[in-house]
């Protein structure tokens, strides 16, 4: 989707997925969305959706200095990392596998 991500920022639909691509980028790949982002600023502004695009990914910190904008997205990916055993879908329990054992239990 590169080179689309502004187009999909203004759609109603569209910034649902740019926002979802940016809770799972890294920083080299939020960087490209920034730039196009950034690049195309007028028309993601003057739509309601893209004005939200560009506050949850915090464009106009990263106009003003990128440098703490790097750090923070640092931070927050840093933060992720350690906690993802907690929040990994994986670790929690099948509803399906538990219904199943309480039929066979009656």
């Amino acid at each position: 989707y590169s080179n689309k991500y502004a187009d999909l920022a203004i759609n109603k639909y569209g910034s649902h997925i740019v926002d979802a691509c940016w809770k799972v980028s890294d920083m080299p790949y939020k960087e490209k969305i920034m730039i196009e982002l950034i690049q195309r600023e007028m028309l993601v502004q003057d739509s309601p959706f893209g004005r939200i695009v560009m506050r949850n990914c915090r464009v106009e910190q990263y106009k003003r200095r990128a440098d703490e904008w790097r750090e923070r997205e640092r931070s927050l990916q840093k933060g992720k990392r350690m906690f993802k055993d907690i929040f990994d879908s994986s670790s929690t329990p099948n509803k399906r596998s538990d219904k199943k054992s309480k039929k066979s239990k009656k």
